[in-house]
């Protein structure tokens, strides 16, 4: 899937990305990240990314995350 979105590939880059509210290693349980109200893993219709490397994030990101206005988070909260 094409995006509007330079493709991330660090997490500096994932960390600038408007779609991404946050991110996080724990440890052996891998990276997440939570994206902003309005973005969704499509393929999951999740609200976060979990992989366990970086690169694997970046993957998610750049293919896999689509707008999204579904009521779980998207019209409870403001779209920032």
């Amino acid at each position: 899937m094409k995006t509007q979105f330079k493709k991330a590939r660090t997490r500096a880059q994932i960390e600038a990305d408007p779609r991404v509210e946050e991110i996080w290693n724990e440890g052996e349980d891998g990276w997440w990240a939570m994206l902003r109200p309005g973005w969704v893993v499509a393929t999951y219709e999740v609200h976060c990314i979990h992989e366990y490397t970086i690169e694997g994030v970046c993957d998610k990101l750049n293919d896999y995350v689509t707008p999204c206005d579904c009521e779980q988070s998207c019209k409870t909260k403001e779209v920032k």
